[in-house]
C-alpha cells in the first residue's frame, strides 16, 4: 500500500489496485488543497493586519434608512444603547480609541451608502437589503459588520429585540 492508501483511508482497505497516475493524482490533489489552506490563512492574516483604522477618533452614525424603526423614542434608546457600548470600548483600549456620535441631518436618504464622515455605520436592516450577505430572518444570524474602512454594523430587523435580556436578543450584547 503506497502513502495515500496508509494515511487517508481505514487500514483495511486495498487500494493498491490504483493505477500509479491514479495514486500521484491524489498526491497532487490532497497537496493543492493543504496548499490552498495554508495561503488561505496566510491572506486572512494579512487583510486584517492590513484592515485597521489609522486613526484615534473614530465617528459612529445610527441610522433608520429603510424606515424600519417607527417611533423616536424607540430611536433614542437604540442611539443610547450604542454610545454605552462605544464608551465600554474606549475603556477597555485605554483610550487608544476614542467615538464620537456623528449627528447627521437626514438619516434616511442615503441607502447603504455611509455617510460622509462617519468610520462605523450602524443600521437596522431586513433580508435582501443590497450589500454582500442576506440577513436571514428570525433566528439565526442577528447581524453582520465590516472590517475597516468599510465599518458598518448592520442589525437584522426581524428579529425579537431586547433591551434587558427578558423577551428576546438583547441589543447591549450585540453591539458591545
Amino acid at each position: 500500500m503506497d502513502l495515500v492508501s496508509q494515511s487517508c483511508f481505514s487500514s483495511d482497505r486495498d487500494f493498491s489496485v490504483f493505477s500509479t497516475r491514479s495514486r500521484l493524482f491524489m498526491h497532487l490533489i490532497a497537496f493543492s488543497l493543504a496548499f490552498s489552506f495554508l495561503i488561505s490563512l496566510v491572506d486572512a492574516h494579512t487583510i486584517r493586519k492590513k484592515q485597521i483604522w489609522m486613526k484615534k477618533e473614530l465617528f459612529w452614525a445610527f441610522r433608520d434608512p429603510f424606515d424600519l424603526i417607527h417611533s423616536s423614542e424607540q430611536k433614542k434608546i437604540i442611539r443610547s444603547l450604542i454610545e454605552t457600548a462605544f464608551t465600554l470600548w474606549e475603556s477597555a483600549l485605554d483610550g487608544r480609541i476614542v467615538f464620537h456620535q456623528k449627528e447627521l441631518i437626514n438619516n434616511t436618504v442615503l441607502g447603504l451608502k455611509k455617510p460622509e464622515g462617519v468610520d462605523i455605520d450602524i443600521l437596522f436592516a431586513k433580508g435582501h437589503h443590497g450589500d454582500k450577505e442576506d440577513l436571514d430572518g428570525r433566528g439565526g444570524m442577528v447581524a453582520h459588520s465590516g472590517y475597516p474602512p468599510s465599518g458598518f454594523l448592520h442589525l437584522d430587523s426581524d428579529e425579537n429585540w431586547s433591551m434587558d435580556d427578558t423577551t428576546g436578543v438583547d441589543l447591549r450584547y450585540v453591539i458591545s
